[in-house]
């Protein structure tokens, strides 16, 4: 009876996961799987193509690589396979938590299986579903038979935990610190665990060793201490910090002080510890609302748990299940919750619930055994836990060889000749192909991106983005452009391949005069390109959440114009800009991305560029980019355009020493000697730490033949003290005061 409740839970557990997959024609790679196995395919093949590899812990990401680029496995397939993967073992930590009674096994699968919903299925949650409940089952195995090597073994599956993803940082030592108690007492099981410190100090030690690697690597490429995510839980620590239940989506940077910089990890950190700090009672009340959001979700699931945590307390297993999964939920409500990273939970508490289910067949158990007449199931149960641990001690240390290859990889662009050894390594590679011809694309040559694109949709003809981009380079290879008549199957998710599409349509018919169509393409992109941004959940007050989702809107919109020219790799200089000007017309944030194309092409173009610096319409461009459009006329030659750009600034913002400085330089360069003089003065009086203008009036006073004044100006910036903003100046000012002689 009991085997048939087992094969009915099992049916009912595959039957509801597999109905919570997309229907076969949406069998597409989610957006988060993408994101995953580019940075995961980057470590495989050892070419840095992806900026931010820190991001994500290294196991995460070359597991996604192997999955759905190397494999190419479907999402339907890939998902069945792992949700069979965590049934047994779900299977194997009853059989251990619970010998001597066939009916938890069954009480567990079903309760994880009404525990299942489409967030439970999107990568990476399920994956680290099975590393956590891996590891508590080999808890709980160590529980019943404590000694070293157990320890060992147990901290082996937390450490391939933690170059998955971080919660478990914290655990090890919070574990040791239990058992250290409850040994104190030297009852039951836990008078094997004596002398406890060789057991602390193995769980406090061996685990965090699987991180040397990846600190090395971010070492070396970056010079930062980067131990675990290089930054991606800021997004929930910013909001947790300024009191919201659950976490955003979107460019958080602009929700911090602006002399925070939102690369680092750590001074995230220690602004939402001050922010914590100004605002004790507004996070106390946000981490209550995050616990009671958390314990709404499966409220039955945690009655039953916390039920049968009360009544096995006295048992090693039972009760660090339930530290486990208490420690799980406390850690994540520190920061604002999204409820995917709560999938590991469930089905802890599934296993801790259903050892309601032996009480009626409970049974002694023998101290420091496996328990009495039951030692087969357990063997069993453990047979499946090291399975599951040497497949991944397995992904753990091909990862680990692949990111310490990496920290001696060279940056991108690679040589032709560095490229070609890397093909003919792996000649059937999709991947390298196509992340050569992004590179060839980015330099402008299409000719020679097209061959390569061909050769990878051929050997993945289920990549939508290779087709995509083979259709662009073509177009750019015969100057006629995007084709229209290409469509984009309705099954694509990632939101940057429809955002290129649009904008490749964008293009196509800007080429062909059609302005508005084209403007009409460029609109489209941005909406998907912002609908990315929300604020998770309802349980925010309206009125903050409101503000900070309008904060992040207009922060993207901000960011549209440097996506929207990423996306369009390939375009001549001129052609590039005319393009962005259209971009500009929809979004006039674009206008920075405008000139950093003319900037660019001041080197090789220079007409070219003065020509487009003057028709660059400053009046759209906030402060600090009009004033680098001054700076690019002035060394363009054109001292007039520059000056009339800012004159404008030092109006709007007459407080603003390093407007009137740059504006006096241009002056003297147009011939106004005397405007030269005042507004140089001025920016003394403004900016007394910046050493630029007094080098800037000396020389004017210079010219003009004025040696004593020249001279006194200098010795005035040489008696600046403290700290000055430009330091390097002081040189130039001592070689100039030198050359004026004495006054």
């Amino acid at each position: 009876m009991g085997l048939a409740a087992w094969l009915g839970s099992c049916g009912f557990f595959l039957v509801r996961g597999r109905g919570l997959l997309p229907p076969q024609d949406q069998d597409q790679t989610p957006q988060v799987a993408a994101d995953y196995a580019a940075r995961g395919a980057s470590f495989i093949h050892g070419v840095p193509s992806v900026p931010d590899l820190h991001m994500n812990l290294p196991l995460s990401t070359v597991w996604a690589g192997l999955a759905f680029d190397q494999w190419g496995a479907s999402l339907r397939s890939y998902k069945t396979a792992v949700l069979a993967c965590l049934l047994v073992l779900l299977a194997a930590v009853c059989v251990v938590l619970c010998p001597s009674s066939p009916w938890p096994l069954p009480a567990a699968v079903l309760l994880l299986g009404l525990c299942l919903s489409p967030d439970f299925l999107v990568y990476p949650q399920l994956e680290y579903a099975f590393l956590v409940l891996l590891a508590a089952g080999l808890m709980v195995w160590r529980s019943r038979v404590p000694s070293w090597g157990a320890s060992l073994v147990l901290s082996l599956a937390v450490g391939t935990s933690l170059l998955f993803r971080s919660p478990l940082v914290f655990f090890p030592p919070l574990l040791a610190l239990e058992e250290w108690l409850r040994t104190k007492k030297k009852t039951s099981v836990e008078k094997g665990l004596t002398p406890y410190w060789k057991h602390a100090a193995i769980l406090c030690v061996a685990p965090y060793l699987f991180l040397l690697p990846w600190a090395r690597m971010n070492w070396v490429q970056r010079r930062q201490v980067i131990l675990l995510e290089g930054g991606q839980a800021s997004t929930n620590v910013v909001a947790g910090a300024l009191g919201l239940t659950q976490t955003i989506e979107g460019d958080w940077s602009k929700l911090v002080d602006p002399g925070v910089d939102s690369g680092d990890p750590g001074a995230v950190m220690a602004w939402a510890a001050q922010e914590v700090g100004r605002h004790p009672l507004r996070y106390l009340e946000s981490y209550a609302r995050r616990i009671h959001l958390c314990l709404s979700r499966f409220p039955l699931l945690w009655f039953l748990a916390l039920v049968s945590w009360w009544r096995f307390r006295d048992r090693p297993g039972p009760r660090q299940t339930g530290l486990l999964a208490a420690y799980f939920v406390l850690l994540h409500c520190a920061m604002a919750v999204d409820l995917r990273y709560l999938t590991p939970v469930w089905p802890l508490l599934a296993v801790l619930a259903a050892c309601l289910a032996e009480l009626p067949w409970r049974t002694s158990i023998t101290p420091g055994r496996a328990g009495s007449g039951n030692r087969p199931a357990v063997l069993s149960g453990l047979s499946v836990l090291l399975a599951g641990l040497f497949l991944v001690l397995g992904l753990a240390a091909y990862t680990s060889a692949k990111v310490w290859a990496m920290a001696e990889a060279p940056a991108l662009p690679w040589s032709e000749e560095a490229w070609a050894k890397a093909l003919a390594a792996r000649p059937r590679s999709a991947w390298l192909l196509a992340e050569r011809a992004g590179q060839k694309l980015k330099q402008g040559d299409a000719e020679s991106a097209v061959p390569d694109l061909e050769e990878a949709g051929s050997l993945r003809p289920d990549r939508v983005d290779y087709a995509l981009d083979l259709a662009w380079a073509r177009g750019l290879r015969s100057k006629g452009g995007f084709p229209l008549d290409w469509s984009l199957p309705s099954t694509v998710v990632d939101y940057r391949v429809k955002m290129a599409f649009h904008l490749y349509r964008g293009h196509a018919f800007s080429l062909q005069g059609r302005r508005e169509a084209a403007q009409d393409e460029i609109a489209r992109a941005k909406r998907i390109f912002t609908a990315t941004v929300w604020v998770h959940g309802s349980e925010n007050a309206p009125a903050e959440r409101e503000r900070i989702l309008q904060e992040i809107l207009v922060s993207r919109d901000q960011r549209f114009g440097e996506a929207a020219m990423e996306a369009v790799a390939g375009l001549g200089t001129r052609e590039a800009l005319a393009f962005c000007r259209e971009v500009a017309r929809v979004a006039p944030s674009a206008e920075q991305r405008c000139l950093g194309i003319i900037e660019a092409a001041a080197d090789h173009d220079p007409a070219f560029a003065a020509s487009s610096a003057k028709k660059s319409d400053s009046a759209a461009l906030a402060p600090a980019v009009r004033h680098r459009l001054a700076l690019l006329r002035q060394r363009l030659g054109d001292y007039r355009g520059a000056v009339a750009i800012l004159k404008d600034l030092v109006r709007r913002e007459p407080f603003q020493g390093l407007y009137f400085s740059d504006l006096g330089v241009n002056e003297f360069l147009a011939g106004s000697q005397a405007d030269a003089v005042s507004h140089l003065r001025k920016a003394i009086e403004l900016s007394p730490d910046r050493l630029a203008p007094y080098a800037s009036l000396g020389a004017v006073y210079s010219r003009q033949g004025k040696t004593r004044e020249a001279a006194e100006v200098y010795d005035q910036a040489l008696a600046v003290s403290g700290k000055v903003r430009d330091p390097r100046v002081r040189d130039d000012i001592v070689k100039a005061r030198h050359l004026a002689g004495q006054p």
